[in-house]
């Protein structure tokens, strides 16, 4: 017995593997079936569809047979659509069921700080208002210029969002790494323009052993694959080891960091006259990325920008 359906008009465009119709599920006219909801559109943007919308979409394509309309790697999607109907994706920072994977519910989007204007338009720091910036700049970035153009962050570094980083930095949580570069790829649109490179802050080789991954290489990795911009996963290299920086303040990482990154062997020409995007998970004092963008500029690169999840608030600025 035939499902019951609408039907669906070719729009042209492909989206991915799927060939994108509309449909209307009230006058059942016939046709091919691509999705039982009305104004529905099929597409694959790297998320997973709805279980349900996938397994009706083949069940009725295999009755009508319209099997041009189901994407080339159907076997996928129907493994992928069981595996969400089986285990239903969950909140990115609780275990409340949502639509889709990678999204917040409606609690956790409430609760996250994602930082829109204003912020400094040189260290991103979030400003209570737009009076706290001169030209564009906050105090400490107005007397001391930092060795970047431009920073950007997609949340303030508070309780909520520890709850996706710190997962994803030592709890081998890397399926955030693609949700977060989302994130990160909103509030730096403007950086990802101009940029040519995607540089990572690069772990000492005894912390990357003892992780097993470096998280900005997988940030790196995710912003790559939605931009196209060319990666170097390992072009600056970290001389040496330090203790963890969480208790000391700006002075003390500045001095502690000093002169500890370098670039690989080899990687200095791939620097020459680029504008570079250096990634990190989080921008605190700002001595990580300051060291890294002076190795960036001595070796030849013409700007750097920095591009991380969460900025460290500044108190004083509220």
């Amino acid at each position: 017995r035939e499902l019951a359906c609408g039907v669906v008009q070719p729009v042209e465009q492909p989206i991915g593997d799927f060939l994108q119709h509309r449909g209307d599920a009230v006058h059942p006219r016939g046709g091919a079936v691509a999705v039982a909801a009305e104004g529905v559109a099929v597409e694959d943007n790297g998320a997973h569809l709805r279980g349900c919308d996938v397994l009706l979409a083949w069940c009725q394509a295999q009755l009508r047979g319209n099997i041009g309309l189901m994407p080339r790697n159907w076997a996928k999607s129907i493994g992928l659509a069981a595996l969400d109907l089986l285990l239903p994706p969950q909140c990115l920072t609780c275990d409340q069921v949502v639509d889709a994977p990678g999204q917040f519910c409606v609690d956790c989007f409430r609760n996250t700080g994602f930082i829109s204007a204003p912020f400094c338009g040189r260290c991103g720091v979030p400003l209570a208002h737009a009076n706290q910036a001169t030209r564009g700049v906050c105090p400490r970035c107005a007397a001391h210029p930092p060795a970047w153009t431009r920073a950007r962050a997609a949340l303030r570094y508070d309780a909520q969002s520890k709850r996706l980083i710190l997962p994803f930095k030592h709890a081998d949580r890397i399926d955030l790494a693609g949700p977060l570069a989302a994130m990160m790829l909103r509030a730096g649109a403007e950086l990802i323009k101009d940029a040519e490179l995607i540089v990572p802050v690069p772990l000492h080789p005894a912390r990357l052993r003892a992780r097993r991954y470096n998280q900005a290489v997988l940030l790196g990795r995710q912003i790559q694959n939605r931009t196209g911009l060319r990666l170097l996963p390992d072009a600056l290299v970290r001389l040496q080891a330090t203790a963890p920086l969480g208790e000391l303040g700006a002075s003390e990482r500045a001095s502690l960091l000093a002169g500890k990154f370098a670039p690989r062997l080899g990687a200095r020409e791939q620097f020459e006259g680029r504008h570079v995007l250096l990634v990190d998970d989080v921008l605190t004092s700002g001595a990580t990325a300051t060291e890294c963008s002076l190795v960036l500029l001595a070796a030849g690169a013409t700007a750097v920008d920095v591009l991380v999840v969460a900025r460290v608030p500044d108190p004083r600025l509220g």
